[in-house]
């Protein structure tokens, strides 16, 4: 894949949540408080890599482990 397609590759909340290592919970509250960007479309949270990226710059040590 080139950077293109990377940066702007979608995943859903539990694909993000996978992503990190954390309890879908714990994503949708990073989401609704604004730590982790992602966007809303027909009331489903849509996550980038960008975003998912710029998140584990910001919050490296709140990684947990997928429960």
């Amino acid at each position: 894949m080139d950077d293109m397609s990377t940066s702007t590759r979608k995943f859903t909340p539990l694909q993000a949540a996978r992503e990190l290592g954390v309890r879908l919970d714990y994503l949708y509250g990073r989401l609704r408080n604004g730590y982790l960007g992602g966007y809303r479309i027909d009331g489903r949270w849509t996550v980038t890599a960008a975003d998912l990226r710029e998140y584990r710059r910001k919050y490296p040590q709140r990684r947990r482990k997928h429960q």
